[in-house]
C-alpha cells in the first residue's frame, strides 16, 4: 500500500521545469532560398544521392523527380507506396522538409526539379531534440531543406 501512495504523490507532485536545452520538438526545418537557389546550386541525380551521401551533406543541390507526400522519388511511384515498410533508398527517393507555404502550394504526384540542402536524418536529432515530425520521424537517411520547388514537364520516355 504504501508503494501505491508514494507513486500517488510522485504523480501529483509538480513537474520540474525542463532546461533550456531539453525537450525540442522539431515540426519542420527548410532552406533560405537566398542562401540556397539557382545560382549555388549543384545539380545532382538520384545515383549521386546514393553514391556521394557524405561529400554531398550540407551542400545546396537540386534535383529532379516526383514529388509525392512527404519525399521525392526517383520515378513515379506507385499510388500507395509506403515509405515505413521499406529502409530508406536514396537511389530511389529523399525525404523532404519544406516551409508550410511551399508544402501548401507543391505541385503533388507531379515531376519538378527541387532546390535545397541535402542533409542526414540524424543530423536533426541533436542533443535536446526529443521529437522529429516528418520524413525522419521514421526514416533515417538523406532528407532535402527545400528551398524552392518548381514544376517540369515529365521526361519522355
Amino acid at each position: 500500500m504504501l508503494t501505491v501512495l508514494s507513486m500517488l504523490l510522485a504523480l501529483a507532485a509538480p513537474a520540474a521545469e525542463p532546461k533550456a536545452t531539453e525537450g525540442v520538438v522539431l515540426f519542420g526545418v527548410w532552406s533560405n532560398p537566398g542562401e540556397c537557389n539557382a545560382d549555388n546550386a549543384t545539380p545532382i541525380d538520384f545515383a549521386a544521392a546514393a553514391a556521394r551521401r557524405s561529400e554531398l551533406n550540407g551542400s545546396c543541390v537540386s534535383i529532379r523527380g516526383w514529388w509525392t507526400a512527404r519525399a521525392l522519388y526517383a520515378e513515379r511511384p506507385p499510388r500507395r507506396h509506403c515509405l515505413l515498410c521499406e529502409p530508406a533508398d536514396p537511389s530511389r527517393w529523399l525525404g523532404l522538409y519544406a516551409s508550410d507555404a511551399t508544402n501548401a502550394a507543391a505541385p503533388r504526384e507531379k515531376y519538378v526539379e527541387v532546390l535545397g540542402v541535402f542533409e542526414e536524418c540524424r543530423a536533426l536529432y541533436e542533443p535536446g531534440v526529443i521529437f522529429v515530425s516528418g520524413y525522419c520521424h521514421d526514416q533515417d537517411g538523406p532528407f532535402l531543406r527545400v528551398a524552392s520547388v518548381r514544376r517540369l514537364p515529365p521526361p519522355r520516355r
